[in-house]
């Protein structure tokens, strides 16, 4: 979880990539019985809101016109939540980052 916070905070992975990882590790650990003291919520608000987008290398498959579409959408959708996952990136690390 840390990992994954320190690399959306340095741009080492694309935001909705992150944000993905980042859910996937919470539910992980919500499954195990682990405690996060943090509201790591916006992760699965972000992910609702750019669940039909297309991220990854599945983006290599689409219309590059259709692509641009996504772009404006998934930039509007970022400028929402962006700041708010950054803030939550960075108290995650605070928290349990060594």
């Amino acid at each position: 979880m840390v990992s994954n916070a320190r690399a959306i905070i340095s741009n080492q992975i694309a935001l909705p990539l992150g944000c993905l990882k980042m859910n996937r590790i919470i539910v992980w650990l919500n499954s195990s019985q682990c405690d996060i003291d943090i509201d790591v919520s916006v992760f699965s608000l972000y992910n609702l809101k750019t669940k039909n987008l297309p991220v990854g290398t599945e983006r290599l498959y689409w219309n590059i016109e259709k692509l641009i579409e996504f772009e404006q959408e998934l930039a509007e959708i970022d400028s929402l939540y962006k700041a708010d996952i950054l803030r939550i990136c960075r108290r995650l690390i605070d928290r349990y980052g060594t």
